[in-house]
């Protein structure tokens, strides 16, 4: 071989060796770090790290078996009873309530018995009135009227003639305070009688005109239908004790009423 050639091989050996080196180089030695075979980590030489104690975690508690105490609410108040307007807020007295008033009107049948009747024949004959009651649901009422009647005159010599009756009451009653109520009364009253005969003015024995005092009294019934109806039933009796009417010498006289009503109750 000649120099020449071995020079050759050598130009071109030298290079792989120079990178067969730096080849070796690089498995012993980790560029990033710097470091050797011996400061490689465990997993690359094979070996384990030792064991580190590592505290367990807390348990947790066991529940508790305790029962929660169940707190019963009270019961609500009973509602306020509510309140029950009556007469329009007015303090009614038990006794007389003056604002419970009733109207009334009615009819029904009169007549005229007594001393200072004459012979001639004085006939039922017809009755009415009007009348406002104050105090229809206490125990005690008053009471205002007005009262009419017309009766005819039989003259014992066949003549005939009107005998005409109109005046104002007013009286005290006494009743049970119920919706079917019984009562009694009593009171004052003026009247006036009139005859009238063809325009003579005279039938008999009963002439003229006359102004009287009269005392009522009497009793009845009434009942209240509903809220605000009332049906009444009353018998009154008249005492006139100076009767001017008739020219008998007893001026006593003395009228009788029987009569049915129906109303309103305020």
């Amino acid at each position: 071989m000649t120099f020449r050639a071995l020079t050759k091989i050598c130009a071109i050996v030298a290079p792989l060796a120079l990178a067969g080196v730096a080849h070796g180089q690089s498995t012993t030695t980790q560029p990033s770090t710097g470091t050797t075979m011996d400061q490689q980590s465990p997993a690359t030489t094979g070996t384990m790290p030792p064991p580190t104690d590592v505290a367990p975690a807390p348990e947790a508690p066991p529940p508790t078996s305790e029962a929660v105490p169940v707190v019963t609410p009270p019961p609500p108040p009973p509602p306020a009873p509510t309140p029950v307007a009556t007469n329009n807020g007015r303090h009614r007295n038990k006794y007389f309530a003056p604002h419970e008033v009733s109207l009334t009107t009615g009819a029904g049948v009169a007549n005229y018995f007594g001393g200072a009747d004459s012979p001639d024949t004085v006939e039922p004959g017809a009755a009415w009135d009007a009348r406002i009651t104050m105090g229809i649901h206490s125990p005690v009422a008053l009471e205002a009227a007005y009262m009419g009647a017309v009766n005819n005159i039989d003259v014992g010599n066949g003549g005939h003639g009107q005998l005409h009756s109109n005046g104002f009451d007013g009286d005290v009653r006494f009743q049970l305070p119920t919706r079917v109520q019984p009562y009694v009364f009593g009171g004052v009253g003026y009247n006036h009688m009139e005859v009238r005969n063809a325009g003579t003015g005279a039938a008999g024995n009963y002439v003229g005109k006359d102004d009287q005092v009269t005392v009522p009294a009497g009793g009845g019934v009434t009942a209240y239908v509903g809220r605000h109806v009332t049906v009444d039933a009353r018998g009154t009796y008249r005492f006139i004790p100076d009767n001017g009417i008739t020219v008998m010498s007893d001026r006593h006289l003395h009228q009788w009423l029987a009569q049915a009503h129906v109303g309103y109750a305020f």
